[in-house]
């Protein structure tokens, strides 16, 4: 193997708590009610295709894109829609949703994917541009977090020529699991979405980045590809954020993605693993984007894992199926809880970028009072991308919108690194975020 990497600038180590890191994928059960959020993506709005009181087949079509930027929405079990409205999702907004109620409620989740068609594709007279579409088709979008649909980031214009392929397997949120075990388990259908990737690019080299932290995976996906021209495997050093697509970058390549550039920029494409295998399995199962592995911990949970459902599963069916205690339950994270979002309902329901639930208890608080800025500069220097953090913050505070609209407060990644850090407890990365709202509400 290669020697470890990581990017130079900036950085934590939080604690890794990857309580569920050797708990294999299990499958839960079609939920009574399944809640399909409408918009799970980043880009244009879809167009709701069903209404109340319609019958749909598993694979059906939900909800349409109505743009290039756009993803579309299936429904992942047979049964009727009980009504379009809107509703609590997780991180804390409200949406539309699609309300179904399933044919086979209580049937094992594993039983259903079994039925899915087992197809052999042809891929010596597939185009690039018919796999593009299948992908578009199919709703595939970025299952790391972002949610940035999957055949635009493939779609890079003629001028960006791409040379490089990332397969994106840090996982370096504390807690989250869910990538590592699908590489484990999953290694070889992994391998075959890299080889569908790959007729997209002439002559691209593939770079899998897997932390330390996880030698089972490196182990395993190191002989998946072992022999497989073109694919390496990158072992990278355990730091956050080592899974940000322009620290992945540059500890793997040492090319550097200029200020509000894109990683076709410098001649690369990311993509996470979870999202690799979602794209293998629309071309050997004919099967849209339904589904996904989350992880469930925190330490309300006694017996944390990875649990694979379909979108839309409701949260209360998760604490049911784990046996959480909701009375102990203070705080619910949807993601990891560095850039994930507290969530306020037991019945909101999972998406396609939902890679964890966390739940935690009163021990998990620590009162913390927002001091003035000790000037100590911590925060810049965990910065990844070395910003001025505090000045920064303090322009968005005092309302200083022409001056922070010039610098370069859209170059953060909102990773929090620099609140983790703050002996002032100041909560630096909310003032991040909501300059970029306005920056992005003004232009």
């Amino acid at each position: 193997m290669l020697q470890l990497k990581t990017f130079p600038k900036g950085g934590i180590h939080p604690p890794h708590q990857k309580h569920s890191a050797q708990s294999p994928i299990i499958f839960g059960e079609i939920p009574e009610t399944l809640l399909i959020p409408v918009n799970q993506h980043i880009g244009r709005p879809l167009t709701v295709v069903v209404k109340k009181g319609d019958s749909v087949k598993r694979g059906d079509l939900l909800a349409k894109s109505t743009g290039f930027i756009s993803s579309n929405v299936h429904a992942p079990v047979n049964g009727k829609v009980l009504k379009v409205f809107r509703f609590p999702l997780l991180g804390g907004t409200i949406g539309e949703v699609i309300q179904i109620k399933p044919d086979e409620a209580g049937k094992n989740y594993a039983e259903v994917l079994a039925a899915d068609s087992q197809l052999t594709p042809n891929f010596e007279t597939i185009t690039a541009d018919e796999i593009r579409k299948k992908i578009e088709e199919a709703g595939i979008i970025g299952m790391g977090g972002a949610g940035f649909p999957t055949h635009v980031k493939l779609s890079p214009p003629p001028e960006k020529k791409i040379d490089a392929l990332i397969i994106n397997g840090a996982e370096c949120e504390p807690y989250i699991t869910a990538d590592h075990r699908v590489m484990v388990e999953k290694a070889a259908e992994i391998v075959q979405g890299i080889k569908i990737l790959q007729k997209l690019f002439n002559d691209v080299t593939v770079y899998i980045g897997i932390e330390e932290n996880k030698p089972d995976a490196l182990q395993i996906m190191d002989q998946a590809v072992a022999q497989v021209g073109g694919i390496f495997v990158v072992p990278l050093k355990a730091k956050y954020p080592q899974g940000g697509e322009k620290q992945l970058i540059k500890a793997v390549l040492n090319r550097e993605v200029p200020s509000k550039g894109l990683p076709m920029d410098v001649g690369v494409v990311v993509q996470n693993v979870a999202t690799v295998l979602a794209i293998r399995d629309v071309f050997y199962h004919n099967r849209p984007l339904m589904e996904r592995v989350v992880t469930i911990s925190g330490n309300v949970v006694e017996n944390p894992g990875n649990i694979l459902l379909p979108i839309g599963t409701p949260v209360s069916y998760i604490v049911q199926k784990f046996n959480i205690a909701t009375d102990r339950v203070r705080l619910l994270i949807s993601g990891g809880p560095m850039m994930g979002r507290t969530c306020h309902s037991f019945e909101s329901p999972i998406g396609k970028t939902t890679s964890a639930l966390l739940f935690f208890d009163d021990s998990a608080f620590v009162e913390r009072v927002e001091d003035p800025c000790l000037r100590c500069s911590s925060c810049i220097s965990v910065c990844p991308m070395g910003l001025d953090v505090a000045i920064y913050a303090q322009m968005i505070r005092a309302n200083k919108i022409e001056e922070y609209v010039k610098a370069h407060i859209m170059d953060c990644i909102e990773c929090g690194s620099c609140t983790y850090v703050c002996p002032a407890n100041r909560r630096l990365v909310h003032w991040m975020r909501l300059g970029k709202r306005i920056i992005k509400r003004e232009n």
